[in-house]
C-alpha cells in the first residue's frame, strides 16, 4: 500500500510503498508508533506517528494545528481515513495534492534550516 511520507529528519515529501508494521518503524524511525485520526486542511487521514517523539532531547515539530501550535513530531506517514478489514488505505491522488498544499517550510529555534511540514492539522 502506498502511503505518504513526511520525513522531517531529511526533509522530503513522497508516496513510500508499505508494507505493515516493519515499514511503519522503518520510515518513522521509532520504537513505537501510534494511529491517530485528523484532518489535514479538509482531508480526513489516519497518521502514523512516533508515539513517544516527545521525549527526545529536541523532537522536530512535523504539523501545526490551525492556530499555528505545535500538533505532531518527528516523521508521518498518512493514509486514507478508511480502514478496511483492519488494514489502512491508500489516499486518493486528489487527497494527496490537497495534503501538500498544507504543507509549509518552517525553521525553529533548535532547527536552523527550512524543513517541510504539515499546517492546517486539526482534530
Amino acid at each position: 500500500m502506498k502511503l505518504f511520507l513526511l520525513d522531517v529528519v531529511n526533509n522530503k515529501t513522497q508516496l513510500v510503498n508499505c508494507n505493515g508494521l516493519d515499514d511503519y518503524y522503518k520510515y518513522i524511525g521509532c520504537k513505537y508508533i501510534d494511529i491517530v485520526q485528523r484532518t489535514i486542511g479538509d482531508v480526513p487521514v489516519n497518521i502514523i506517528c512516533d508515539d513517544e517523539a516527545l521525549l527526545n532531547a529536541t523532537p522536530k515539530i512535523s504539523a501545526v494545528d490551525t492556530t499555528g501550535a505545535p500538533a505532531l513530531f518527528g516523521n508521518l506517514l498518512v493514509a486514507g481515513s478508511n480502514v478496511v478489514d483492519g488494514e489502512l488505505t491508500e489516499l486518493t491522488t486528489e487527497e494527496i495534492k490537497q495534503i501538500m498544499f498544507n504543507t509549509a517550510l518552517v525553521t525553529t529555534s533548535d532547527y536552523k534550516n527550512p524543513y517541510k511540514i504539515f499546517v492546517e492539522i486539526d482534530y
